[in-house]
């Protein structure tokens, strides 16, 4: 995964347990927490809002996208706004 993550962009493994969507900042379970400006949240096999508090509030925010079918439009439309030359 690393080796096709566009430079600029920082992959976290790590498990999230809280995003604040107003602070655009992820807290994680290791006790870090991470600002982004745009945020990628890839969770196992299905979406399971009860299991991140704040994902829901973050998903309906202009920087936060999902590859799950109720957000699969507004997905394609971020994708298609991204700048040309694999940097976000």
């Amino acid at each position: 995964q690393r080796s096709v993550t566009p430079r600029g962009c920082t992959w976290v493994r790590d498990s999230a347990v809280a995003v604040d969507a107003d602070r655009k900042t992820v807290h994680c379970e290791s006790g870090k927490s991470y600002r982004y400006r745009d945020l990628v949240v890839g969770n196992q096999s299905g979406p399971d809002d009860d299991a991140l508090p704040g994902i829901d509030v973050a998903v309906n925010t202009p920087a936060v996208a999902s590859n799950y079918l109720n957000h699969a439009e507004k997905t394609w439309e971020l994708v298609q706004s991204l700048p040309r030359g694999g940097n976000a």
